[in-house]
């Protein structure tokens, strides 16, 4: 369901844009501007290797990890 909806925005935004050129830059500029704001209002994570796979995560094991029921 989650790929569904995912593929349906990228599919609005695709026509967006051919009816529409440069819509799809002006969304990017906008998060872009948005970054320094987002930045100071949400300071970055501490990052830790998930003690099962390695990947970087916040707490020592990463989602995947916990969805696949792993505990290392």
């Amino acid at each position: 369901m989650y790929e569904a909806y995912r593929l349906g925005v990228r599919i609005f935004l695709r026509e967006f844009e051919d009816r529409h050129p440069g819509t799809g830059h002006g969304i990017v500029r906008g998060f872009d501007r948005m970054v320094g704001a987002l930045g100071d209002a949400y300071p970055p994570a501490s990052l830790v290797p998930c003690r099962v796979c390695g990947e970087p995560c916040t707490d020592g094991l990463c989602q995947a990890c916990k969805m696949l029921g792993r505990s290392g």
